[in-house]
C-alpha cells in the first residue's frame, strides 16, 4: 500500500513536469526478507501493472531480490572471460 502510493507520488510529480513514465521499461524488484511473500506485491501505474523481476542490471551491477551479490559477482566473471578471450 505504502510503495502504491510513493509510485502514484513518483508518477503524479513526473506527470506535472511533462514526464511520462516508461511502464513497458518500470520493473520491480522486490527486495524483502525470507518471512515475505512478492506474490501479494502488485503495483500499477496508471492502472497498468508493472512487471516483477528477480534480478536487475542497474549501472553495471546485477541486482538481486535474494539481496546477495553471487549472480553479479558471475556476471563480471563471464564479461571479463568474454574480454580476455577477444585479446587472443
Amino acid at each position: 500500500e505504502q510503495l502504491q502510493q510513493s509510485v502514484n507520488n513518483f508518477t503524479n510529480a513526473y506527470t506535472r513536469f511533462g514526464l511520462k513514465v516508461n511502464i513497458k521499461k518500470t520493473k520491480i524488484l522486490a527486495q524483502l526478507i525470507l518471512s515475505q511473500e512478492t506474490s501479494d506485491l502488485n503495483i500499477t501505474i496508471s492502472e497498468m501493472p508493472l512487471e516483477k523481476v528477480n534480478h536487475f542490471s542497474y549501472l553495471g551491477n546485477l541486482l538481486s531480490n535474494k539481496c546477495t551479490s553471487v549472480k553479479d559477482a558471475e556476471n563480471r566473471l563471464r564479461a571479463a572471460h568474454t574480454a580476455f578471450g577477444g585479446l587472443a
